[in-house]
């Protein structure tokens, strides 16, 4: 008797109890392959784990049909067998090419949970529906998401990022700074006056003592002073996927109007526009690791420069004090060779994607090492509370002291302002505790949000804009370290190494 093929795929790798595990969906082939006459024998095994069926290319498919193609004279495999048709493919071109080599070849296709007679018009047309629904429902799925996190936008919602200048992130919402706002205030008021990035850097380093930039250094950089002037976070606005965004929810307050008028926000955006002055990292930039890459020995972030001539030209993510000699020295930073770097990012992000249970044991390993230096909330809080009774019967007591007279007035004037105090310090205390207790709780939200979101990238990167893609990416990796190995991706949860091929005298090769 010919022999039979089994084909089982999942796109992600899941507990042996899931419903669409490996295990379960042998079991469904053998018993279906069984009522057809085959023993399990019989069976030639063709497994895909964390393949998506969005595409052919995984590891044993190919394999399969190649081998179904091989016999057509002589068919080897008269039935291929799946769990059920998404199984087989999630794309609708995909399986009807290949539906009509299993055809051509005499083999037919069947599925355990979905009882098709294909050789029938109608049972064709069943089946057609079904492959239709297999991949509007993975279209869906990426569109959901993409419509879920610009409506978050919409919505005036922080979708992640690098925090500005002038704002530090509380709760993921955006405090002010004021003593750094007035910084902001004064750039921009000094380009709506119609004075340059050149100004702004020889005041602050000519100013005694001297105003730091954002890295800590004693020079600003243009990009730097340009960044600020053209981020309308500054007046209450954001960037995200290219669009400009209401940021009412993003805010923890509203002092920001205090040092930056909107009126003097559009002149100098105006004033720069005119000029043709436009800072590389913002308006949208095409380079996807535009302002992650931070330099491990000035703290700048790499900037994008070209090399070569013509249409030979290179790309590269370079150290903007690497050929500046005002400290004394030019900076050691390793250049990074652009195309092969965001290649192997991407890479490293959408395998994390095929694979959840590394994200659980990174998440895991992040919770274990929390939980060693957390303290013990529920304790301390249950002590402060119990100290907030103790407070109230002493008061209790002392005013029932009063009332018979076993007190003056003054002493309970005295004793009573002690109380208070005694009270107002726990109180504050306890507040502080509930506050410790409930970022914990936003942290587990943060990383659950954050592990659906990796999750689903396979499906979502592909219908996206280098705009949406470098967005996302700037959201998910809180900034990127450089190592003598290659990059360290900090997701702020969990660090990933992405290794460099090639490291010559000056340049890392991905």
């Amino acid at each position: 008797m010919p022999k039979c093929a089994g084909y089982i795929r999942v796109s992600k790798f899941r507990k042996k109890d899931d419903k669409v595990s490996p295990e379960t969906q042998k079991a469904a082939i053998i018993k279906l392959a069984a009522e057809d006459g085959y023993c399990e024998e019989d069976i030639d095994w063709y497994i895909d784990l964390d393949y998506s069926g969005k595409d052919t290319d995984r590891k044993d498919f190919p394999r399969m049909m190649e081998n179904v193609q091989k016999y057509k004279n002589t068919p080897h495999y008269k039935d291929m067998y799946v769990y059920d048709l998404t199984r087989f493919s999630r794309n609708v071109l995909d399986f009807h090419v290949n539906a009509n080599i299993l055809e051509s070849c005499g083999c037919r296709l069947k599925a355990a949970v979905q009882v098709i007679e294909t050789e029938t018009i109608e049972g064709e047309f069943v089946r057609n529906i079904l492959v239709d629904a297999g991949e509007y429902q993975r279209k869906k799925i990426a569109k959901d998401v993409k419509i879920n996190m610009y409506s978050h936008a919409e919505k005036g919602n922080w979708n992640g990022g690098t925090v500005p200048y002038g704002f530090i992130l509380v709760n993921k919402k955006l405090v002010t700074n004021e003593n750094l706002m007035k910084n902001v205030g004064f750039i921009i008021d000094s380009f709506a006056n119609g004075h340059g990035a050149n100004h702004v850097i020889e005041c602050y380093y000519n100013q005694v003592p001297r105003i730091k930039s954002p890295t800590g250094k004693d020079r600003w950089s243009k990009n730097t002073v340009l960044g600020i002037v053209r981020n309308p976070i500054y007046i209450m606005k954001y960037r995200w996927g290219g669009n400009l965004y209401n940021a009412r929810h993003v805010f923890a307050d509203d002092k920001v109007k205090r040092y930056v008028s909107e009126e003097n926000w559009l002149k100098a955006n105006a004033w720069l526009d005119r000029r043709g002055e436009v800072a590389p990292r913002t308006h949208g930039s095409q380079h996807l690791l535009s302002s992650m890459i931070k330099c491990p020995f000035c703290g700048k972030n790499l900037n994008i420069r070209y090399n070569g001539r013509n249409h030979n030209l290179v790309r590269r993510y370079v150290c903007p004090s690497r050929n500046d000699y005002t400290a004394g020295r030019k900076c050691d930073c390793p250049v990074i060779d652009a195309d092969s770097v965001e290649a192997a990012v991407v890479t490293a992000i959408l395998n994390l994607a095929d694979d959840p249970d590394i994200i659980e044991t990174y998440i895991h390993e992040y919770k274990r090492l929390v939980e060693m230096d957390r303290p013990d909330y529920a304790g301390q809080k249950k002590r402060l509370e119990a100290e907030l009774q103790r407070i109230k019967k002493e008061m209790k007591a002392m005013f029932s002291l009063f009332r018979n007279g076993r007190i003056t007035e003054e002493q309970l004037g005295e004793q009573n302002a002690e109380l208070l105090e005694e009270e107002r310090l726990i109180k504050e205390q306890l507040a502080e505790v509930e506050q410790q207790e409930n970022m914990t709780c936003q942290d587990n939200e943060n990383i659950r949000a954050m592990s659906q979101l990796i999750l689903s990238l396979n499906d979502l990167w592909p219908n996206m804009t280098v705009m949406e893609q470098r967005e996302l990416i700037s959201g998910l990796v809180k900034k990127i370290n450089i190592t003598p190995d290659g990059l360290d991706l900090d997701f702020g949860y969990f660090t990933l190494p992405v290794s460099c091929r090639m490291r010559t005298k000056t340049t890392m090769i991905f």
